[in-house]
């Protein structure tokens, strides 16, 4: 599935969380916000809604440092999954790392498996008590995780300034990799040119 098709499942995915639940969409779209918006208590959270479409078994990109509850909709059933914020972040953390990162919780990808699909899957009559349900058990465990995300995020922003300062002195120059080119290019027709 294209950059596109994912755009579009999960525009899809958030219209149809709107149309059963109290979440609307975010309006504004930032990295640093979510797909959608919940108010409970007085509060306005954030959720990361991601779309599955056909027989996917994976969503991608899922951000688990953002500490957003991860809302997943299969557009063939009219399905969700709802997986609170710390359960986010512990299922990317037993990877070994992320999906275009080091650090595992920056970015991932989550198999939804059948383990997974039963934890997590709730009722569309059910999705707000679920999705208030998810933050509840996030925010109690925040307090417990915060400064090991603050650390994480400090060590993945360290390690890129590090690789950065490295990059220009690890470069080849145009002409040494002519060079390289020029080497491999005359070794290839040595071994194409047949015995004298």
């Amino acid at each position: 599935m294209g950059t596109d098709d994912n755009k579009e499942i999960a525009r899809q995915a958030v219209n149809r969380l709107a149309s059963l639940s109290r979440a609307t969409s975010n309006e504004i779209e930032t990295d640093a916000n979510g797909d959608a918006v919940f108010t409970f208590n007085g509060k306005v959270y954030d959720l990361e809604v991601k779309g599955v479409s056909g027989k996917a078994k994976q969503v991608n990109q899922v951000r688990g440092l953002d500490y957003l509850t991860l809302l997943i909709w299969y557009k063939s059933t009219d399905a969700f999954l709802v997986i609170p914020p710390n359960d986010v972040v512990a299922i990317l953390c037993r990877k070994v790392r992320g999906q275009h990162s080091g650090l595992s919780a920056e970015s991932g990808v989550i198999h939804v498996n059948k383990t997974i699909r039963h934890r997590y899957a709730v009722s569309t009559s059910a999705l707000d008590q679920a999705i208030e349900q998810a933050i509840i058990e996030g925010e109690a465990v925040w307090p417990q995780i915060v400064d090991t995300i603050a650390q994480a995020r400090k060590a993945a922003d360290e390690a890129t300034r590090i690789l950065s300062e490295m990059w220009p002195s690890c470069r080849l120059t145009v002409a040494e990799l002519n060079k390289i080119k020029a080497k491999s290019e005359a070794h290839a027709r040595k071994r194409r040119r047949p015995p004298s």
